[in-house]
C-alpha cells in the first residue's frame, strides 16, 4: 500500500465534486482497494486536518481530543488527535501545501469545507460573532473508525 501522505494526496480529488458525499468518497476509496477502516479514517480525518489548516489564520484554539461513540452505544472520551496517524499525516500534507503557497480555494478549500469545525466557524461568522470570541468544542464522532494504521509513514 502507498504511504499515507501519498494516499491522502491521491484521495483529495474525491472530496471536490459538487455531488460528493461521505458515502461516495468511502465507496471510491474501497474501489481503490483501500481497507474499509482506513477509508473511513480518510473520510473523517482529511477534512478535519485541512479544515484546521485553513482556520489557522484565525485566533482559534483547536480541541486536542474528540469523543467516539460506537454504533453499539459505547462512548470513548478524550481520544487525542495526536494519536491518530491518518489525522497527523493529513495535517502534514495540508501544512505542506500551505507552506509551499499551493493552497487553492477551488480545490483544497473544498476539502476543508467538509470539516464540521469550518462549518461551525463559518456559521458563527454569519451570525455576527467576532472571530476572536469563537471557541470550538471537542468533536463527537458517531460510528466505528476501526483499527488505526501502525504508523503515519
Amino acid at each position: 500500500m502507498q504511504p499515507l501522505p501519498q494516499l491522502i494526496q491521491n484521495s483529495l480529488p474525491y472530496f471536490v465534486p459538487e455531488d460528493a458525499t461521505e458515502d461516495s468518497v468511502h465507496t471510491t476509496l474501497l474501489a481503490d482497494n483501500i481497507p474499509d477502516a482506513l477509508a473511513t479514517q480518510l473520510v473523517l480525518f482529511i477534512p478535519l486536518a485541512f479544515g484546521r489548516a485553513f482556520l489557522q489564520k484565525f485566533p482559534l484554539e483547536f480541541p486536542p481530543t474528540f469523543t467516539l461513540q460506537y454504533s453499539n452505544g459505547e462512548v470513548v472520551k478524550d481520544l487525542l488527535f495526536a494519536d491518530e496517524p491518518v489525522y497527523l499525516a493529513a495535517a502534514r500534507v495540508a501544512e505542506d501545501i500551505i507552506g509551499k503557497g499551493a493552497w487553492s480555494e477551488t480545490f483544497h478549500f473544498e476539502v476543508a469545507a467538509w470539516s464540521p469545525e469550518v462549518d461551525a466557524f463559518s456559521q458563527a461568522l454569519v451570525e455576527g460573532f467576532n472571530p476572536e470570541t469563537i471557541s470550538l468544542s471537542a468533536l463527537h464522532i458517531f460510528g466505528d473508525i476501526g483499527p488505526r494504521p501502525a504508523q503515519a509513514d
